[in-house]
């Protein structure tokens, strides 16, 4: 059900596979850096992360035993943007085996604007780097999704993080990891997921879809 709400309600039409997590944002983000981090190696040890001023982000990589590498945004009339030029720049100076992961935000608020998703991925496909999106708000923004389903098809998109009471009104304590590659990535971390916790949030959002319909949904979203 939420891998077709995601491809047909919200625009995704890129997305693959879905993991629905009984946990919030930042758990999840962790989980993904962790399962990636066991894919590369222990060489790549650094996570290239335009700055957003917001803890979840920055817990989650140190929780993940990963070294951020802040890139500070540059202004562009009244906002503040991806430095594609530095991000680069780091990329070259650390070399692109030991970055993991280049880690970008769409979930933000003024005067920073949310990250140059397509430019990202192009970078990341060039540089064979993940490229990690933070996406918690980013299901209800039409504009998003169209340059999130853009970046994965001139370049690397590879993980997506949401939350579920962000965008669909259910209470704290849920999240989504979604990916437009092949289902062994999502599967790859589905597998880290250490053991068992409560059902309430995915149970709250099976009925959130069941009371709301795709018509309501929709409309919500409009």
């Amino acid at each position: 059900m939420t891998l077709n709400l995601l491809r047909k309600s919200c625009g995704l039409s890129n997305i693959n596979d879905v993991l629905v997590l009984p946990f919030a944002t930042g758990m999840s983000i962790t989980l993904t850096l962790l399962a990636l981090k066991a894919q590369r190696g222990a060489e790549a040890e650094y996570v290239i992360w335009p700055r957003i001023d917001q803890k979840t982000c920055l817990k989650s990589m140190l929780a993940a035993n990963l070294k951020p590498v802040v890139i500070e945004p540059i202004m562009e009339g009244d906002e503040l943007r991806t430095d594609l030029e530095q991000v680069e720049a780091k990329i070259k100076e650390l070399g692109p085996s030991k970055v993991l992961a280049i880690f970008t935000t769409t979930s933000c608020f003024a005067p920073r604007a949310y990250d140059s998703v397509v430019e990202v991925a192009k970078l990341c496909k060039e540089h064979k780097i993940y490229h990690v999106v933070n996406n918690a708000y980013g299901l209800q923004c039409s504009k998003i999704s169209q340059d999130l389903v853009l970046a994965s098809q001139k370049g690397n998109l590879d993980v997506l993080i949401s939350s579920t009471d962000k965008n669909f009104m259910v209470p704290v304590g849920g999240s989504l990891i979604y990916s437009p590659k092949k289902k062994d990535l999502v599967d790859k971390i589905n597998k880290f997921y250490p053991g068992r916790a409560s059902g309430s949030p995915i149970i709250d959002l099976f009925l959130t879809y069941l009371q709301m319909g795709e018509v309501t949904f929709k409309q919500l979203l409009k």
